[in-house]
């Protein structure tokens, strides 16, 4: 064979007979293996084999038994006889090569067949028709890995990979990652022997633990919401799914994940477009046809969803569920229904969850639904178009404050002020100066603009909103309405009205966490601070605190004093409330707020949350608690409570011992620098 010729894939290299490699760029990238025929050049040869050795790819020399240790220290994958014949060197070479890349797509924890070889053999069990897969993981895994350790964790898995192995030499075994590992053979096989697996299984489970946990039947730790509860002995979930011929890979990913997801109790499907990706007979689309118009969607689709439920209340519950999930997907479908010929409620009902998606694609046909002839449907474009994003909405927004019908009018007066438009402030000023007229419908509209004005925050709008403020006719307007417009867009001015009116009007103590931080100087955040924490003991406690926990820096004593005293009293949402507060504002719970929190929750006189109860024990230890403090909470009947606090003592401990270390040797070092005090 000539020298850089290719048999079966294999090239072979005489250095002897090769031209010199360019000086300048780089030689292609091989895609096999390499066979060198004897040089006495090594040096040369090594300079040919560059390309080899850089992809990591499989090379192999012909030379002397006397050669051999020379070469494989140079960095040959295997030494052949010199006079091998080509056919026999390209097949070890091509078998060498085989087996690299086999084992680089093998799991190197279970040593079974991984992602690519996988996806291979699915494809080859669709296109053969007659197959099944089992999607296998396990139960509970990561609170299991979390509480023994990743060591303990992987011996499950592998223990669990032998396991399946041994289930059947007819069917393929791989591992996707982690605790996933998928099988593929005939339906009947596979459910006979995914059901002695998980008998095998669960007969070797208890012994992943220890004694103290084997006697207790599982172990006690954390889930994947925080919650502290109590997980019995590992399991497998198996779910199998047919493979049928044009099924893609990302097809039965989904099935699976879903089916999966209906074994544990979870509620499926998650979204509008996986519920419309599933047939009536069972089959599912290709990706992507969710992201398509489904033009014969209409009255069939209406009629499926029509449960007896009056005014379509079945299928409008379906349509905003699409924006409430968040379910990008599915904006061409609530775009169909939005544009086509059905009940205006429906179709208000898309326009709703494509507000709430805030998907720019939607402009157009939303632009074109302002002006549908139901006012419904136009309201709640208006809405969408605001969040939409789309260049050309301020414009538009501003032309439907003169729609004929009041619904509409009072959306785009947010809407104005929400999208900022060029002339917003001017516009909601203008509808706030025009003579009342005295009706419900008037007054409703008034208040949509200062809601409009309050989310605009636009400095030049609060002389006019103070003028009116201090008008003798507060009826012409919503007072709370007013005092957020205000707070929003005076700065320092709006901030000193507040505080002056908060301690005898409701209204503006409730616009306190309207306040903008960020407009006010100093001295006015303290005055501010000082207001807030004054109302802390009356009934506009929750605003105050929603004001505390926004305002920059560390918070000052009264603060402090106040919030220690307060939480101690609060409990359920107030006290989670007053917990953000400590957390934001830098506070240090105070030994006495940790024991009575400890006495309430346990004579259960307040009803105090685990996670905000950990969350005030996490703030202690990190603001410099003793340790002591946290004994009340430690003898709590609440696990999560007191390992929460048993964990905060021995940090607290661990630091202290650090410092203590730190003092003790630098006293050593130079005794007269530190003081005789002691630490």
């Amino acid at each position: 064979m000539k020298p850089g010729e290719r048999a079966g894939g294999v090239s072979f290299l005489d250095p002897g007979a090769c031209p010199a490699p360019p000086s300048g760029g780089h030689p292609p990238v091989p895609d096999g293996p390499c066979v060198l025929r004897r040089s006495k050049d090594r040096d040369r040869a090594l300079v040919l084999l560059s390309p080899w050795i850089r992809a990591g790819l499989p090379w192999v020399v012909l030379a002397p038994v006397e050669e051999t240790m020379a070469w494989l220290s140079a960095g040959a994958w295997a030494v052949l006889p010199e006079n091998l014949p080509d056919d026999i060197a390209a097949a070890c070479a091509g078998r060498l090569f085989e087996k690299v890349r086999s084992a680089r797509d093998e799991s190197p924890l279970t040593g079974l067949p991984g992602n690519t070889r996988i996806a291979a053999a699915l494809r080859s069990a669709i296109d053969s028709g007659g197959a099944s897969a089992a999607y296998v993981d396990i139960t509970d895994f990561k609170p299991f890995n979390d509480y023994y350790g990743f060591a303990r964790g992987d011996a499950v898995i592998r223990a669990l990979s032998e396991i399946l192995e041994a289930s059947g030499a007819d069917l393929f075994v791989g591992h996707i990652g982690g605790d996933d590992f998928i099988c593929a053979g005939p339906r009947e096989r596979l459910e006979l022997a995914m059901a002695s697996v998980r008998e095998e299984f669960r007969s070797r489970a208890p012994a992943f633990y220890s004694e103290h946990d084997r006697m207790r039947g599982g172990i006690e730790t954390l889930d994947r919401y925080g919650r502290f509860r109590f997980f019995p002995f590992v399991d497998i979930c198996v779910v199998i799914i047919d493979l049928e011929r044009g099924m893609t890979l990302e097809r039965l990913a989904r099935d699976a994940g879903i089916a999966k997801k209906a074994s544990r109790g979870d509620l499926v499907p998650a979204t509008l477009s996986d519920m419309i990706l599933s047939r009536a007979d069972g089959e599912r689309d290709q990706a992507g046809d969710a992201e398509r118009g489904y033009a014969g969607i209409g009255s069939d689709w209406l009629r499926l969803m029509d449960f007896g439920s009056y005014g379509y209340s079945d299928a409008k519950a379906v349509v905003e569920a699409a924006g409430v999930t968040g379910d990008r997907r599915a904006s061409s479908l609530l775009e169909g229904i939005l544009d086509g010929d059905l009940p205006p409620g429906l179709r208000k009902s898309a326009a709703l969850s494509l507000g709430s998606l805030a998907s720019p694609g939607s402009s157009d046909i939303l632009r074109r639904s302002v002006r549908d002839p139901s006012p419904h449907v136009r309201t709640r474009s208006v809405q969408a178009l605001a969040l939409s994003g789309d260049a050309d909405s301020p414009q538009i927004l501003e032309a439907c404050l003169d729609d004929p019908n009041t619904w509409v009018r009072r959306a785009a007066l947010v809407a104005v002020g929400a999208r900022r438009t060029p002339n917003a402030a001017g516009l909601l000023l203008g509808r706030l100066e025009r003579p009342a007229r005295g009706t419900r419908d008037d007054f409703a509209e008034r208040s949509s603009a200062l809601e409009g004005l309050a989310l605009l925050a636009d400095r030049a709008a609060f002389a006019p909103l103070a003028l009116i403020g201090s008008r003798p006719d507060p009826g012409r307007v919503d007072r709370g309405a007013l005092w957020k417009a205000i707070a929003a867009s005076g700065g320092d001015e709006g901030a000193l009205m507040i505080c002056r009116a908060a301690p005898g009007e409701r209204d503006a103590a409730l616009a306190l966490h309207w306040i903008n931080p960020a407009a006010l100087s100093p001295g006015m955040l303290r005055m501010v601070e000082e207001t807030a924490s004054g109302l802390l003991t009356t009934e506009c406690r929750l605003p105050a605190m929603r004001c505390l926990a926004g305002l920059p820096g560390r918070g000052g004593r009264v603060l402090q004093s106040a919030v220690d005293h307060l939480a101690g009293g609060l409990d359920g949402y107030e006290f989670g409330l007053a917990v953000t507060v400590m957390e934001k504002r830098g506070l240090r719970p105070g030994n006495a707020l940790l024991a009575r929190v400890a006495a309430a929750s346990s004579d259960g006189r307040l009803e105090y949350r685990n996670e905000d109860i950990v969350a005030l024990i996490r703030l202690a230890a990190s603001t410099g608690t003793l340790p002591g403090a946290f004994l009340p909470l430690m003898r709590s009947r609440r696990r999560e409570v007191a390992l929460a606090a048993a964990r905060a003592a021995l940090h607290v401990a661990q630091r202290l011992l650090a410092q203590k270390r730190t003092w003790c040797r630098r006293r050593e070092s130079n005794p007269h620098a530190l003081s005789d005090s002691g630490f």
